[in-house]
């Protein structure tokens, strides 16, 4: 379901990469794999993490797709098992929040080890001459 998202994404921050880089990469003698693997693929480093958590965050807090799909209780993820603690009457809060913490943490912990991998302005001074 984020396959669409994920290369809309990837697209647009590739085509943020000058082409020149590229071209350099290849007059100094890599081959075209080489120059997207050392230069263009290396350079996108940013853009592929923050694409990965986009979709790991839109893939671990999908709603519809578990709801609809899935029929048995032990097959149920978080957000639709946590759906299981309102009844008509009465919620215990408790739980609610305790769950909503568990399911705060995959996402919080994936975010801190890959945040030094961010940078700004990356390729900000690569074409010098221009």
């Amino acid at each position: 379901s984020t396959l669409s998202v994920a290369t809309w994404m990837m697209a647009a921050y590739y085509d943020s990469i000058p082409i020149s880089l590229e071209e350099a990469a290849w007059m100094d003698g890599c081959s075209v794999f080489g120059g997207f693997v050392r230069v263009v693929l290396r350079n996108a480093l940013p853009g592929v993490l923050s694409t990965a958590i986009f979709c790991f965050l839109l893939a671990w807090n999908d709603y519809l797709i578990s709801v609809v799909f899935l029929r048995s209780d032990v097959n149920y993820t978080l957000p639709v098992g946590l759906q299981t603690f309102f009844q008509q009457n009465s919620t215990n809060w408790g739980l609610v929040m305790a769950v909503a913490v568990v399911m705060m943490l995959p996402p919080v912990i994936l975010f801190s080890a890959l945040n030094r991998y961010f940078s700004v302005g990356g390729i900000g001074g690569a074409l010098a001459g221009r």
